[in-house]
């Protein structure tokens, strides 16, 4: 009874954000709205310490003893703030505009796409859950160019109505914006054909879909990661270019668009995909170095998924 009682507090609470607080959100300029953000940030890290430390110790886990206790405490205050900030971005996701993302998001290296499409093979877009990683999808398909998200199942916890509705109603909205969604439980042909047309696909480097994973050294932890981007390249021939989100001091935010991964290649498959994904996973480190707290939220939802069998655990430790 206890745990049906907590259930609906939280299906209320989910429906008034997305009925009452949403709405409200949208018709707010976009820096009153992060200006709340910041204020709910600072009363969940002095209101909630069963987060506050279950986020501390996530990030002394990963980054071990690069950053003394009080600036740990900074992390967790900055990752919940950044937290909070992409959740009202995610709210009112679907009514951004191409005015109201060129104003918002600066590209650093749109060069490096455009070589890369010249070579007609495709481009991987690999990215992270990383800061505000959903926003290079809608910035890039008001570019003009085919985006293409590739994504695992929704995690709809425990099948309940309201995040089913939820779903239908993200669906609805992602719908009118200029991208497109392929699901990893489905036929992945669509995603070779997609590269052979020249297109360009959105994958996630630390995404939970795949078959198969190798075991990492990252930064003080063992991950495991999916080849899977890797392998396709190797099948498409197309180019895979390191992709983040980065926010700045001003809640504006640059889109990095690194070069082209070179692909290491020996005579061994797996030991090409194992080389690239350890490869690839310290450029990642890089920038979690820089920017820990664009991570420090994602770290603690992985947890609490994996706790609750809804996703397979990021570490093996």
């Amino acid at each position: 009874m206890k745990g049906k009682i907590s259930t609906l507090i939280i299906d209320i609470g989910i429906w008034f954000v997305w009925v009452v607080v949403r709405p409200v959100l949208d018709c707010l300029p976009l820096s009153m709205s992060y200006f709340f953000a910041d204020v709910a940030a600072k009363l969940f890290f002095l209101a909630d310490t069963k987060r506050r430390n279950t986020l501390a110790e996530e990030i002394e886990m990963l980054y071990g003893a690069r950053f003394n206790k009080k600036e740990v405490d900074t992390i967790v205050r900055k990752s919940l703030e950044i937290y909070l900030k992409r959740q009202v971005e995610n709210l009112i996701f679907g009514g951004f505009t191409k005015d109201k993302l060129d104003k918002l998001v600066s590209i650093q290296g749109m060069e490096h796409l455009q070589e890369s499409l010249q070579k007609g093979k495709g481009v991987i877009l690999l990215t992270a859950h990383f800061g505000s990683f959903l926003l290079p999808l809608p910035v890039l398909g008001y570019k003009g160019y085919n985006i293409i998200q590739v994504a695992g199942k929704p995690l709809l916890e425990n099948n309940r109505r309201i995040y089913r509705k939820l779903f239908e109603i993200r669906k609805r909205e992602t719908d009118r914006l200029p991208i497109s969604f392929i699901q990893t439980d489905k036929y992945l042909g669509s995603v070779v054909k997609a590269l052979n047309k020249n297109e360009i696909i959105v994958l996630a480097f630390d995404g939970r879909t795949g078959n198969k994973r190798f075991p990492v050294q990252f930064l003080d932890r063992t991950a495991q990661f999916s080849p899977g981007p890797f392998n396709m390249a190797l099948k498409t021939g197309a180019a895979i270019i390191p992709t983040f989100m980065v926010r700045d001091k001003n809640d504006k935010h640059t889109l990095i668009l690194e070069p082209p991964f070179e692909m290491e290649l020996v005579d061994n498959k797996e030991e090409t995909l194992k080389m690239n994904t350890i490869k690839f996973a310290r450029i990642f480190e890089k920038y979690l170095l820089n920017y820990p707290c664009h991570f420090g939220m994602i770290l603690y939802c992985t947890r609490k998924e994996a706790e609750r069998g809804l996703n397979i655990p990021l570490f093996t430790d």
